[in-house]
């Protein structure tokens, strides 16, 4: 595997044996992209919700091989630049794109860092249910492309997002230079992770 989905309900203790793996990504739940998801992420935890006090466990305690990505979901345009405030230098996974309503321009201008990058944005249903698949897939394609365009002329710089489509692999934007979009497979994991050692 390239990458592992964790739930931090279970601690570190639990997650221990994958936040190790330097060469494996770790996808951390933080704040998540369905309709409920407040009922637990937004309980206060020492004056923050759960959900923020999950993103800064992560970006201080459990990244210490540069391996952790947050999944922030795209329905929450606010939730996600805060999240991008809490954590400058962490890569966010962001479902939610397409079936559940996320909308494209407000999750590229609330989630890139300060590069221009930092986001690997997922649709699924939108593109595996749609009458024609690789059409919707390129046009959701297309949209990112043209929010990062915009974002990058508004002052972010280059843009490095990705996105996914469950129908197909991720398709580099703009100015992207992830190992992976270069063809380096090996680098991918920790590239994922690590915006940094994109540069």
């Amino acid at each position: 595997f390239d990458a592992v989905t964790l739930h931090p309900y279970l601690g570190r203790e639990a997650l221990a044996p994958f936040l190790e793996r330097e060469d494996k990504a770790c996808i951390v739940l933080c704040r998540t992209s369905n309709p409920g998801a407040g009922e637990l992420q937004d309980l206060d935890a020492g004056g923050v919700p759960l959900w923020e006090a999950v993103a800064t466990r992560v970006r201080d305690d459990w990244n210490a091989h540069d391996n952790c990505l947050l999944v922030i979901g795209a329905t929450y345009p606010d939730e996600l630049a805060r999240a991008r405030e809490l954590c400058p230098g962490l890569t966010f996974v962001v479902p939610g794109v397409g079936a559940q309503g996320g909308d494209v321009d407000d999750v590229v201008a609330a989630g890139l860092d300060a590069r221009g990058r930092g986001l690997l944005i997922n649709a699924s249903r939108s593109v595996i249910f749609a009458d024609d698949p690789g059409a919707e897939a390129r046009t959701l394609r297309d949209a990112l492309r043209a929010a990062a365009a915009r974002e990058a002329v508004a002052g972010a710089g280059g843009c490095g997002c990705s996105w996914s489509a469950a129908a197909g692999a991720g398709m580099p934007g703009p100015g992207a230079s992830a190992p992976a979009a270069r063809g380096r497979r090996a680098a991918w994991p920790r590239a994922m992770a690590a915006p940094r050692s994109w540069r």
